[in-house]
This record gives structure tokens, sequence and C-alpha cells, in this order.
């Protein structure tokens, strides 16, 4: 046991001697990333803002709009057809995450809402927005 623990240290203190710092002014990568490269999200986002027709789904009109209005739309209009997913993800972002903190004890899942308290939920929040124009 002595001697395999004695294996494992020296090896240990190899790795360890190999490990020094870089001179002042020295990369440690210095074939990295190319000067002026620009990153995924800034490419991204000019992509989004790109101005072309479409047939918007819910108007079934022909418009001009960017690709991220596009997109919006797009997934309204699933929404409105009844995927859940869509659903959810529209009411995350305009309404905020459910928490997941369940107060009660057992398997009541807490989340779900009737339908009449969602649209009274739905109600307020949009009477919040509108006075926010104002």
């Amino acid at each position: 046991m002595a001697e395999k623990q004695r294996k494992n240290s020296d090896g240990r203190a190899k790795r360890l001697a190999n490990l020094k710092n870089f001179p002042k002014g020295q990369s440690g990568n210095p074939a990295g990333r190319p000067v002026g490269t620009r990153n995924r999200s800034t490419v991204l986002k000019e992509l989004l803002e790109q101005v072309c027709d479409f047939t918007n789904p819910v108007t079934l009109k022909r418009e001009g709009a960017d690709l991220e209005t596009q997109i919006m739309t797009a997934l309204i209009a699933r929404a409105r057809r009844g995927d859940v997913t869509a659903i959810r993800e529209i009411m995350d972002t305009v309404y905020g995450k459910v928490s997941e903190k369940n107060e009660l004890s057992g398997s009541l899942d807490v989340n779900m809402l009737s339908m009449d308290e969602f649209k009274k939920r739905a109600e307020e929040r949009r009477k919040q927005v509108e006075g926010l124009d104002d």
C-alpha cells in the first residue's frame, strides 16, 4: 500500500513541476482566436435584425418585418393552434416563470391554474401593460 502511495505522489510531483507561469506579455494560447473575429451572439443579433417579406401566420397578410419579429409571430401562431410548449414559452417570457416551490405537501401541482384564474391574471397583466403606454 505504501509503495502505491509513493507511486501516486511521484506522479503528482511530476505534474506539479510541469506547471509554470507564462512570462509577462506572453499568451497561453498564442494561436487562439484571431483579432476582429466576431462571436456567435453578435452574428445572430445582426441576422435577427434583417428585414424581409413574409406571410404573417396570424393575420395571413404579406408584411415586411425583421427576422426576430417573424420568429415571435410564428411562436404565437403555434400557441394559437394549441402547442403547449409555445404557450408556456410565451407565458414565461411575458409573465415570468412560475415558481417551482410547492408549499403544500403531497403531489398537488400548485402551478396549475383554473381557466377563470388564468383569464383573471391575464386581464390584470394586460391592464398593467396598457398603463405603461400612457
